[in-house]
């Protein structure tokens, strides 16, 4: 505050005699130039704002004449409309009015009612502040005054797009924007674009809203004006969002947070929370989205916004169900149940209902599931909510096939099949064909299963149906893997062991691949390998607008509009599968990223040479079965062993292994007892995971393609008579049979080993020494190891060791990664290098957060390095012992030199080790994935 209005506060007589309209024209004076704007979030201006109010009102009443009341009442109805109060600032602007318009000061009032327009609208009476609108845009016509029109118009549109009608506020905006670029007046244009932006998003012109945000924050940088760029940079944070680049959208919030802070928007900054919690969600990373939630929570709780706090409880909720913790889960949904109760929002009452009944019928409380459902569907008719309608369906479809009632079921369906035609809403489909599907195994008609789940797997590869399905993690994230393994189970039973393989192999390889594209999700791999940009940016707009459409279609999007109608989402589904189709013809490597497309049998054999056996497992129904594939041969052999099986050995396995981890010094003391023991389970899962196959095998090379938790078995450590079999065969590992064919045609790498070494310095010299082999070697260590010189260096390389810290993120395969010396590089990044290897050897100290039994956080970063050129990649499935590390890549890069294949050379490694430790747990570690 200036020194003049300093001194009016200490002395009001003295400004009231002075001059009082002197006065106020130096409090409007300095309002302006706080450069404040409708809507924008709380700021140290719009505060200090608030003081030049409080005079204004304290000088008025002193006069106690109506022009400075109504005078001061405009300058307070003002700053508590720029500093989000809304509510508070009504009676200050119908007071106002009320004067101006009593002293025939019409101009003036015309003018103050487009501020309070704004306001009504923000305190939720959309209508009266349409009609007052109006009334201000009848004198501005009248009188030739075009700017106010223009404001008017303005007003207009922000009002049309709470009202979620969006071809009427970008008509307004746009007529509004045409006016002031005829002014050339950039002020009022940074805030007609930054509105013309959010329509252009809620109308899904994804690509014209991201390059008009791009403008308003060029317009505001220019200007000065920070807070209008904050909050443009929020809606583009969000933007992102939708669009499915979530690395992005997480960035753009976590620079925005401080930044609210800073200026005391605790709104704006609970609402960064709330839309990180989302999209954690999203990418099925529970601990981060609880944390965010939690913290929403507590903002919004201080701020006393009841359907925020519901919401972000809601999110909570969520959280705690994608991590397994059900009983928490219940507890806070049922908080945020009755927070919307009281709020009286039915809606998300009768959403966060279906929640509770889905978590509910996955724990087997089938009945008390299926009254809250029952529930929950008929208060979704009667709002006319055909999503959630549907969605609450399926589950009583499910529930009733779980009480063995199929014609319950089928009704059931009959309805979901209404609602899918009535509205035409594609998305339902992968519910309903999976409900058929078990209808007809129920009823005995395998083949009519079968067509079902075929038409439920196509669904599930053309859309992003785990945006919609997959919050909870309870019920639908298994019914989308059960889908692949019913297909598997029902070929195995309509064909012969040699007629069906063809059949089985492709449901497999789909199954896998989709996973995988599951894991990607939107996010765009770049890179040199594709050479025709123009279709992958058309495959990556047409994502991103499908992307949003299926956001706002979640039941928890209910304030969100849908901007595509389904004939156009129809269209734009086709149109990138055709272009998808493109991709895969232009480069089938890289198009398998993108479609989850996969190769036949044909190719995959084409690609084997006649001394390799390719055993791909896969677990249907809890049974394992195997795929044996040689380059003229395949078959099929059943009944391998039972899958709670293998969970029992592989856990006894992890037994053994933790002996070690957990107390070193006592097991390396009885190292040779343990060996024994470790050696017994190790025969132990040859029996029932290898012996089966041997008849079938008569090759010296052995590819092995697990499933599942069977990726966190070495099974070249297996063991029978004989000894074990990295000693009998040449083994290598694959995650999926179109990994490995893509994988087989490439050839080796001429170029100079590359070393990466970034252990923290806490580590002991015996960790974080390097072998003689550095001589020979290119070299990046500690500051000079930065993500930037890694790319470049690791370009090329017939050999590349990272000594780092690595992480495997089960919660979130694609974050796990390892430590550079400016940060992470994760998995998700190495799909968008180039990393021509002759084999990558991860080592150093492992941070694992696992095994519930998935290994998708180990395969990431080897179907990364795969994917990015690497033809062997060297991971460890536990943590190598201290100084072991060294040694294995020292033998392993020399074997490899001298000609030998990389399997041959890896056990070599191994044996060498194995002479001064028996247990293999010191050398049996490394997995190779690739040739």
């Amino acid at each position: 505050m200036n020194t003049s209005l300093q001194d009016q506060l200490r002395d009001k007589d003295e400004a009231i005699s002075a001059n009082p309209e002197l006065a106020f024209q130096e409090i409007w004076a300095a309002v302006k130039k706080e450069k404040l704007f409708g809507g924008q979030p709380r700021s140290e201006s719009s505060v200090r704002a608030l003081d030049f109010g409080r005079l204004a009102l304290s000088i008025a009443g002193a006069t106690a004449e109506p022009r400075w009341e109504a005078e001061a009442s405009s300058i307070m109805a003002y700053v508590l409309n720029a500093n989000e109060s809304y509510a508070d600032s009504l009676p200050y602007y119908e007071r106002a009015i009320q004067i101006l318009e009593g002293s025939g000061r019409e101009a003036q009032a015309a003018r103050i009612r487009l501020g309070y327009v704004y306001a009504m609208l923000m305190s939720g009476r959309a209508q009266d502040a349409i009609q007052i609108a109006r009334v201000a845009n009848e004198w501005f016509l009248r009188n030739g005054d075009e700017v106010g029109h223009a404001k008017v118009q303005m007003n207009l549109g922000t009002v049309y797009k709470r009202m979620d009608d969006y071809s009427s506020a970008y008509e307004c905006y746009s007529e509004a924007a045409a006016f002031f670029e005829r002014l050339a007046d950039r002020t009022a244009l940074s805030q007609v674009y930054l509105n013309l932006a959010n329509v252009l998003s809620s109308l899904g012109h994804l690509e014209e809203a991201d390059s008009m945000y791009e403008r308003v924050d060029g317009l505001c940088a220019e200007l000065g004006l920070t807070d209008l760029r904050l909050q443009t940079k929020y809606n583009r944070a969000y933007l992102a969002f939708l669009r499915g680049r979530y690395s992005e959208s997480l960035q753009g919030f976590n620079e925005l947070r401080p930044l609210f802070k800073e200026r005391e928007s605790n709104r704006h900054s609970a609402l960064c929370d709330l839309d990180e919690a989302e999209i954690y969600l999203q990418l099925n990373s529970p601990a981060n989205a609880a944390a965010m939630a939690s913290s929403a929570v507590e903002k919004f709780g201080n701020l006393h916004m009841g359907y925020e706090v519901a919401k972000a409880t809601a999110f909570l909720g969520l959280a705690l169900c994608q991590n397994r913790q059900f009983g928490e889960a219940l507890d806070v949904f049922r908080r945020s149940r009755a927070l919307f109760h009281k709020e009286g929002n039915s809606y998300w009452e009768s959403i966060v209902d279906l929640y509770i009944a889905e978590v509910i019928f996955s724990l087997g409380r089938i009945w008390e599931s299926r009254s809250l459902a029952l529930k929950a569907t008929e208060r979704f008719h009667q709002m006319g909510a055909t999503f959630p309608e549907a969605k609450s369906l399926v589950l009583l479809g499910q529930i009733a096939l779980q009480m063995g009632q199929v014609v319950s079921a089928q009704e059931y369906v009959d309805r979901i099949t209404a609602i899918t035609r009535e509205k035409d809403i594609s998305l339902l489909l992968f519910p309903r064909y999976t409900l058929c599907a078990q209808i007809a195994e129920k009823a005995g008609c395998p083949d009519k299963a079968l067509e079902f789940y075929e038409l439920a797997a196509m669904e599930l590869e053309t859309h992003r149906t785990q945006i919609l399905h997959d919050e909870l993690k309870a019920t639908f994230f298994q019914s989308k893997q059960q889908v692949y393994e019913a297909l598997v189970s029902l070929n195995l039973n309509s064909y012969s062991a040699g007629a069906g393989v063809e059949s089985v192999f492709t449901w497999i390889e789909r199954s896998k691949s989709r996973s995988l594209r599951d894991l990607l999700g939107n996010e765009r791999i770049s890179g040199d390998r594709n050479k025709d940009e123009g279709l992958l940016t058309r495959v990556t707009r047409l994502r991103e607008e499908l992307n949003s459409h299926y956001l706002r279609m979640r039941p928890e999007a209910s304030d969100a509009p849908v901007p595509l109608s389904s004939s156009v989402v129809n269209e734009k589904e086709l149109e990138l599968a055709r272009n998808l189709s493109e991709l895969t013809q232009l480069d089938p490597e890289y198009g398998s990223l993108q479609n989850a497309s996969t190769v036949s049998l044909e190719d995959f054999q084409g690609a084997l040479d006649s001394d390799t056996t390719v055993v791909e497992y896969f677990v249907a129904r809890e049974e394992v079965l195997a795929l044996i594939i040689t380059a003229n041969n395949s078959t099929i052999v059943r009944h391998v062993c039972p899958a709670g099986r293998v969970r029992y050995l592989r856990e006894k396995f992890e037994t053994q292994i933790q002996k070690f981890e957990l107390t070193p010094q006592h097991a390396s003391s009885h190292e040779k007892m343990l060996a024994t023991a470790f050696n017994n389970e190790l025969g132990n899962l040859y029996s029932q995971l290898f012996a089966p196959l041997r008849p079938f095998i008569a090759t010296n090379k052995l590819l092995i393609v697990p499933h599942g938790t069977l990726h966190l078995l070495p099974f070249h450590l297996f063991r029978d008579e004989n000894g074990y079999l990295f000693e009998q065969f040449a083994i290598s590992y694959a995650p999926s049979g179109s990994i490995a064919t893509y994988n087989l045609s490439k050839g080796a790498v001429e170029a100079k080993p590359l070393l990466v070494r970034t252990l923290p310095k806490r580590c002991s010299p015996e960790e974080a020494k390097v072998s003689d082999i550095r001589g020979n070697f290119r070299v990046l260590e500690h500051d000079d190891a930065t993500r930037k010189r890694f790319v470049e260096e690791a370009a090329s390389a017939s050999f590349l060791i990272i000594c780092s810290e690595f992480t495997l993120r089960e919660e979130n395969p694609m974050l796990s990664g390892f430590r550079l010396a400016d940060g992470w590089i994760t998995a998700m990044e190495l799909y968008s290098m180039t990393c021509q290897c002759n084999a990558v050897a991860l080592g150093g100290l492992q941070k694992v957060h696992r095994h519930s039994g998935s290994a998708e956080d180990l395969l990431s970063i080897a179907r990364g390095f795969l994917y990015s050129g690497a033809r062997s990649v060297l991971i460890p499935l536990w943590q190598l012992p201290s100084g072991v590390g060294n040694d294995l890549f020292d033998e392993f890069y020399k074997h490899m030199e001298s000609g030998k294949t990389r399997p041959e050379a890896l056990a070599l490694a191994m044996n060498l080790v194995r002479n001064t430790h028996p247990h293999p747990y010191f050398w049996g570690s490394l997995l190779l994935f690739g040739k």
